[in-house]
């Protein structure tokens, strides 16, 4: 339905619709899933990070949601692992990464349900504090 939409919107009458191209880096059944973008350095990047979230977060998540936050400690741990700002250079007081390494906080805290943490909000507000100031 979004395909016969988007083909109305650019004119197009749906005669010639090509299939959409499978996605190469689909893995096999039965087999992990893993990034085109995943290379060593990251793997041992998300490595840290879930053991991080594993240790440090996911034995706090009740306690969070129920005090309706999650408080200042994690910040600091979090800080003194590298976990923000990691795609801020870090001659700006940032971990120096790229966004790929921002993707894998998202999604280890993510896979583990952790709602909480916001470390979105709190990269995009650094990032206008020390990028754009």
């Amino acid at each position: 339905m979004e395909l016969a939409l988007r083909d109305k919107i650019a004119g197009r009458s749906g005669i010639h619709q090509h299939p959409r191209p499978t996605m190469s880096s689909a893995p096999a059944p039965g087999q992990p899933y893993i990034s085109p973008w995943m290379d060593q350095d990251l793997a041992m990047f998300r490595d840290a990070v879930s053991r991080f979230v594993e240790s440090e977060m996911v034995p706090q998540d009740e306690h969070w949601r129920q005090q309706k936050h999650v408080g200042h400690e994690i910040w600091r741990k979090a800080g003194a692992q590298g976990l923000l700002c990691t795609d801020i250079p870090a001659e700006y007081g940032g971990a120096g990464g790229d966004f790929r390494h921002e993707a894998v906080v998202y999604e280890e805290t993510q896979r583990r349900g952790l709602s909480g943490f916001g470390q979105g909000v709190h990269s995009i507000s650094a990032r206008v504090k020390l990028l754009v100031a």
